[in-house]
Order: structure tokens, then sequence, then C-alpha cells
């Protein structure tokens, strides 16, 4: 799975290079670790450029989601587990296309998110960073989708809705990442691990739909991994 990874300004960087625009808005947040909930860099298609711009991650789901995708519930402010919203923060790359949850996004909105390493944590709940050998930037695999948000105005300006409350509608983008199952260099710790893009793919995952089935089923590299001897717990 992928539950934390962290962005430099280096991979900063490495993302101009790649994309054609970059949002004028855009936050690049600088060294730190991103969390699920959290806004992340992403880069998206705009018409046919490729665009760096800033999506929250994770798909807020109602009450108790469960099943195959990995679920986060923690509230970062409160520090308790499942005191915060539900998340759908990743998604199997075998049954995405099937999911009624994820099958639109997968099809139409598929994203590269980032990332200068990942976490995981093995048995004894040691933290694991996994980088690649011969680059500094990871490029996981994802999608995302709309979602239609109200922003209250009080009693003027803006648009009257259905219940009689006014504002405006903003569209919120959220991601989520897809996972696959562990090769060689991740097994040891977990049996998931992200959908890895080599860099000179991505265009042809965000923008031919065509190969999505090919890119869903193909080979992660094999990763560096490096092991921190603290008791962290992810939760």
């Amino acid at each position: 799975m992928c539950g934390r990874y962290s962005m430099d300004i280096e991979s900063e960087n490495d993302i101009r290079r790649v994309v054609d625009e970059v949002d004028p808005d855009i936050d690049w947040l600088g060294d730190r670790d991103v969390f699920p909930s959290e806004k992340a860099v992403i880069i998206a298609g705009d018409g046919y450029m490729l665009k760096a711009e800033n999506m929250r991650w994770g798909f807020e789901m109602p009450g108790d989601s469960r099943g195959d995708d990995f679920v986060y519930s923690r509230s970062r402010e409160s520090g308790k587990a499942g005191a915060g919203r539900r998340l759908l923060i990743n998604a199997r790359a075998e049954t995405a296309m099937d999911k009624p949850t994820f099958s639109d996004s997968v099809k139409k909105r598929r994203c590269a998110i980032p990332a200068t390493t990942f976490y995981e944590w093995d048995a004894k709940k040691n933290k694991v960073t996994f980088s690649l050998e011969l680059a500094h930037t990871i490029f996981l695999a994802g999608f995302y989708r709309l979602v239609p948000r109200r922003k209250p105005t009080g009693s003027e300006g803006g648009c009257q809705f259905e219940d009689g409350s006014r504002g405006l509608l903003d569209i919120n983008k959220e991601f989520v990442i897809l996972t696959t199952a562990a090769n060689e260099s991740m097994a040891p710790v977990h049996d998931r691990m992200p959908l890895i893009l080599p860099e000179e793919n991505i265009r042809d995952w965000i923008f031919k739909p065509e190969l999505t089935a090919e890119f869903l089923a193909a080979s992660d590299p094999e990763l560096k991994r490096s092991r921190e001897f603290e008791q962290l717990s992810l939760f």
C-alpha cells in the first residue's frame, strides 16, 4: 500500500522539467512528508498539456467503507484513530477498472503523483523508506475525481441552493494512488506497493486510455530500501 510519502525541492525541479505548464496558484509544499487528506502536487492532463497542480489525497467516503482498498481513518488534528474522515487513499490496480467507486475516474482522469520517497512499516512497526536507485523522483500512478462542494457566502452573494442556503459551487479534486502486488524489493516488508510509472510513460498513462489496462498490469522496478529503527506507527 502507500500511506505516506515525501517531497523535496529536487523533485519540484523534476516536475517542472516533465510538465508543459504549472498552475499559477500551485503550492509546492517544500521539503516535507505528505499525509492522506492533505494537499499534494499532482501531474494531470489539461487539454493536451501535462500540468502540475494541487489536489487532495483521498476519496472521502461515507460510513464504514471497507473492502480490498486501503481506508485511512486518522485525524491528524486529534491524533485519534477513527476520529477523522474515512478516506480511500489506495486502489488495487487489478480491480480499479471494475469497481464503481473508481471505474469512471481511472478510465477518464488518470494522473501521476511525484514523490521523492515513500514509506511502509514492517511487522515490528519499523519505518522503512523506499526510493529509486537511478532516479531522484518516483512517479506513482493514480487517478482523481471532481467533487462539487458548497462555499457559504452568507445571506447575500453567490447563488441560492434548493435548501434555501446561499453560496458558491466549488469543484475540488481528490486523488487515489494505485497499488500492485509487491516485488522482491518490497515483499519482505509488505505484500502491496504503489504502481510506479517510468518517467517516459507519464504522458501515455494520462492521455492514452487504450493503454490503461496494460499500465495497470505492468511490473514495478526494484527499489532501494532503508530502515529506521525507531518505533514509528502509521496510525
